[in-house]
């Protein structure tokens, strides 16, 4: 059974989610333009495992927006409301792309929530992404002003989540750091993040690209698990 909820956040907003499945929670934050339909087969396979929480970030799928300019705290702090709201307080949090950055926020601005984080192709400094992907970003950001459309949304894609490397440092949860072979984030990048986070593995995954948690959800699925269920050897 799915529980479909709309939440009004401390700025007006509405922000939409669904609750699915039973057991320890599992928050999945969706990329840039996405909605969280996009996890639709990885919750198909996780809710049998853990109650899976899957959020339309603001501006994105049914979700509203009041704020003139979205950062990736604000998107941070409308999670904290969510489960403060439900009564919520510790939680597994997987965040994709863009969704990722909210994730890394998240976990920084409010570490007490978190039990373990995966980070799926997370570039919390744009120079994280391969040149030909920052400049199709720029071109993304100039159609959405010249159509007047989306475009507080697609200012995400080039805007930093101001997470130092002292505050990665501190981050003490056992941490995923995931990324296709073929991915738009440089491997190189997502090596120094598993890096500065002291508790962080890396898996990098052969032969996929930015989405393989669509196009191979059995293998992406697979890990997630492994990963949550401590079965997860260091690669």
């Amino acid at each position: 059974m799915v529980e479909r909820k709309l939440f009004l956040v401390s700025d007006g907003t509405k922000i939409y989610y669904e609750v699915t499945g039973c057991g320890f929670p599992l928050v999945m934050l969706h990329g840039n333009g996405n909605s969280g339909r996009v996890f639709k087969r990885q919750v198909a396979f996780l809710k049998k495992y853990f109650r899976c929480i899957v959020i339309d970030s603001r501006g994105h799928g049914k979700s509203g927006n009041l704020a003139n300019i979205l950062n990736f705290s604000r998107m941070s702090k409308d999670l904290q409301e969510i489960l403060e709201h439900e009564g919520i307080t510790k939680i597994h949090l997987l965040g994709f792309s863009d969704g990722g950055n909210i994730a890394a926020r998240f976990v920084v601005d409010y570490p007490i929530y978190v039990e373990k984080l995966i980070l799926n192709a997370a570039n919390l400094q744009v120079d994280g992404l391969y040149l030909w992907a920052r400049l199709l970003s720029r071109l993304e950001i100039l159609f959405a002003k010249l159509m007047r459309r989306n475009v507080a949304i697609k200012n995400l894609l080039l805007q930093e989540t101001k997470i130092t490397k002292k505050e990665l440092n501190h981050i003490t949860q056992p941490t995923l750091i995931l990324v296709g072979q073929f991915d738009v984030v440089y491997q190189y990048y997502s090596e120094n993040l598993a890096k500065q986070i002291p508790t962080a593995v890396l898996k990098v995954f052969p032969s996929a690209k930015h989405n393989f948690l669509w196009k191979l959800p059995r293998n992406y699925n697979k890990i997630v698990l492994d990963f949550l269920q401590e079965k997860f050897e260091r690669f």
